[in-house]
C-alpha cells in the first residue's frame, strides 16, 4: 500500500534531540552567565543558538515528505508513471516495502520504515528523516550552530585561558573554581561543535550548490568525477539550485520558514544534459 505519512514517534527516540538542545543551551548559558564579554556578543551568540534551535524544531517536528497516495499507484497504471530515474532493465523503481513505484529521488528509509521525497540521509540527532520538506530547515540548523559555536570559540578564548589561573590560584573560592571549570568544559564543547560543522556544513552547502542529496553523492560520485556537471540532470546551475531550496525571497532563506520550491515528486532538469 502507499506510504503514509509519519506516524507518531516513541518519546525515548527523541533524547538524542533533548541531549544536543541541552548542549546548546548549556554552552550559551556558560557564554552570557561567565565569559559576558560584552552585550553585542551575547546578542550575536544568542540570536544563532536560537534560530539554530527553531531550526531544529521545525526540522524535527517537519514531515520529511511521503509518497502521494494519489501517485503510489498499483501496477495497472504503471504505463502512466514518467520517471527519470529507473532500475538496470529500464523498469519503473519500486519499493518493495512500501509496494509502491518510487518517484524520481525518493528513497525508503529502514529507520524510519518509510519512503522520503528527495531523501538526503536518516538524522538520528533529529529523530527524523531529512527530505524534500525540512532539507532547508535542517541545513539552517547545522549552519546556525556551526556560526554560533565558531563565535564562541573565538571570542571566549581569552576568557578561557584565564579560567586555568582562576583555578589554579591559591586559595580560590570553590564558586569560582566551579565556574571556571563549567566553561571550561562548555567552552571544549563548542569547540568540538565547531570543528566537527566546519566540513559537515561546507559538505552540505556542496551539495545544496549542486542540487544532489547525501544518497545521490554516495551513489554517483565515480560518475561526477569522470563528467563534471553533466552527471547530474537536476543540476540547474547554483543560483537556481540554491532557489530550489530556499526559494526565491532571499529575504527569508536565512529563516526557519517553508520556502522549498516544487512538490518533491516532479523535479525540473538541466538544459545541457
Amino acid at each position: 500500500m502507499p506510504c503514509k505519512a509519519d506516524e507518531p514517534r516513541p518519546i525515548w527516540t527523541f533524547i538524542p534531540v533533548f541531549f544536543v538542545s541541552a548542549l546548546q543551551l548549556w554552552v550559551v548559558a556558560s557564554y552570557v552567565i561567565f565569559a559576558n564579554t560584552n552585550h553585542i556578543n551575547n546578542m550575536i551568540v544568542v540570536f544563532c543558538v536560537t534560530l539554530g534551535l527553531v531550526s531544529m524544531v521545525r526540522a524535527v517536528m517537519t514531515d520529511p515528505g511521503h509518497i502521494p497516495e494519489t501517485w503510489g499507484v498499483t501496477s495497472a497504471n504503471k504505463a502512466d508513471i514518467r520517471t527519470l530515474e529507473k532500475k538496470t532493465n529500464k523498469e519503473l523503481r519500486v519499493c518493495r516495502r512500501c509496494q509502491v513505484f518510487k518517484p524520481d529521488r525518493s528513497h525508503h528509509c529502514s529507520s524510519c520504515d518509510r519512503c522520503v521525497l528527495k531523501m538526503d540521509h536518516h538524522c538520528p540527532w533529529l529523530n527524523n528523516c531529512v527530505g524534500f520538506r525540512n532539507h532547508k530547515f535542517f541545513l539552517l540548523f547545522v549552519f546556525y550552530t556551526a556560526v554560533g559555536s565558531i563565535y564562541v570559540v573565538t571570542t571566549g578564548g581569552t576568557i578561557f585561558t584565564l579560567c586555568f589561573t582562576l583555578i589554579s590560584a591559591p586559595n580560590a573560592p570553590f564558586e569560582n573554581i566551579a565556574s571556571a571549570t563549567n566553561y571550561i568544559f562548555s567552552y571544549g564543547t563548542a569547540f568540538l561543535f565547531a570543528c566537527a560543522l566546519i566540513p559537515f556544513v561546507t559538505f552540505h552547502i556542496r551539495l545544496v550548490l549542486q542540487n544532489t542529496t547525501t544518497i545521490e553523492f554516495m551513489e554517483k560520485a565515480d560518475k561526477i568525477r569522470r563528467l563534471g556537471r553533466g552527471a547530474n540532470v537536476y543540476d540547474l546551475g547554483p543560483v537556481e539550485n540554491v532557489v530550489m531550496v530556499f526559494g526565491r525571497k532571499p529575504a527569508l532563506w536565512l529563516f526557519p520558514v517553508a520556502t522549498t520550491l516544487g512538490n518533491g515528486v516532479n523535479w525540473p532538469t538541466s538544459s545541457y544534459v
